[in-house]
């Protein structure tokens, strides 16, 4: 388990601080700022099909909903991949996204990301703030305003409400 003070230690001042992720074979970040701490998935229990991409897990005594970014991006499963869940969200509303590996931290400049190419991906720009590269690797950005809505579908969860991804895109076009 680590958090983010144990994580942002000895970066440098040359970029931002972000953690970097794989999931489904792609590279994704995150800022260090929104992350509360990376934990075990282990003891995650599957919910009802009308919580649709997620599990839960019991994060300090209390029941968090964890969002299988690999199903939410349809990338094909892989059971036997390692994985890590990392805790997001406010203190009130903890959120997990499941990844597959953890790669560490690195400084991007965050200022500078390259809007996703549309006819480049079949991820909806709407998810990825944008594109940074690494030694030569595409890094896709989770998108604040995505990760943001989490923090609605944790509420849903916690009410007891299914969650869906047509949930997400009519409240954006409303």
């Amino acid at each position: 388990m680590w958090n983010r003070d144990e994580i942002s230690k000895g970066t440098s001042k040359d970029g931002e601080p972000c953690l970097l992720f794989s999931v489904g074979g792609e590279t994704y970040g995150i800022r260090i700022q929104m992350l509360r701490e990376i934990v075990s998935p282990a003891g995650m229990k599957s919910l009802p099909p009308d919580f649709l991409y997620l599990e839960e897990l019991n994060f300090r005594g209390i029941k968090i909903p964890v969002l299988r970014l690999s199903d939410f991006f349809e990338y094909p499963g892989r059971d036997d991949a390692p994985k890590s869940v990392l805790v997001i969200g406010s203190e009130e509303k903890p959120f997990g996204l499941l990844v597959d590996v953890v790669k560490g931290v690195s400084n991007i400049q965050t200022g500078g990301l390259r809007p996703l190419p549309r006819a480049a991906t079949r991820l909806d720009p709407q998810y990825i703030r944008g594109i940074a590269k690494v030694e030569g690797r595409p890094i896709f950005f989770l998108s604040e305003t995505f990760l943001s809505q989490l923090d609605e579908i944790s509420s849903s969860y916690r009410l007891g409400y299914p969650w869906r991804i047509e949930n997400v895109e009519r409240a954006q076009s409303s």
